[in-house]
């Protein structure tokens, strides 16, 4: 089953770290497509799927957000059509979080050295800032 396509799908975000400013800020109202992209960004975003029940899910923002690393949270609870995108990734399974990069790969329930291992392999790719 794959994320819808047509169109932007509107979901009310939790909070997203700003690199720049390193504040908190609402992304609500926002935008994902089809593609899990954020709409409307100037940098590329990280996608996280998850539910404030998941702890797992609560410990990566906690690790995301004290890294300042920028990323756009889709609450599942609030927005279970994105469920099938999370089941598609995952092939079938309902593991979160899901964690989307920019390079169009993902994490599913990654571990905090899983997760820096990423964000390191990112920084060190070519044309990154």
């Amino acid at each position: 089953m794959a994320a819808p396509r047509g169109g932007h799908i509107s979901f009310v975000g939790r909070a997203i770290r700003n690199t720049t400013g390193g504040a908190q800020v609402e992304l609500s109202p926002g935008e994902v497509d089809g593609r899990d992209n954020v709409v409307d960004n100037t940098e590329p975003e990280i996608v996280m799927y998850g539910a404030d029940w998941c702890g797992d899910c609560l410990r990566a923002k906690s690790f995301l957000n004290e890294r300042d690393v920028a990323f756009a949270y889709v609450d599942l609870v609030a927005h279970p059509e994105f469920m099938a995108a999370v089941m598609d990734r995952n092939q079938g399974a309902r593991r979160i979080p899901v964690i989307v990069f920019p390079d169009g790969s993902h994490l599913t329930e990654p571990s905090n050295i899983d997760l820096a291992a990423k964000l390191d392999e990112m920084a060190d790719a070519p044309g990154s800032p």
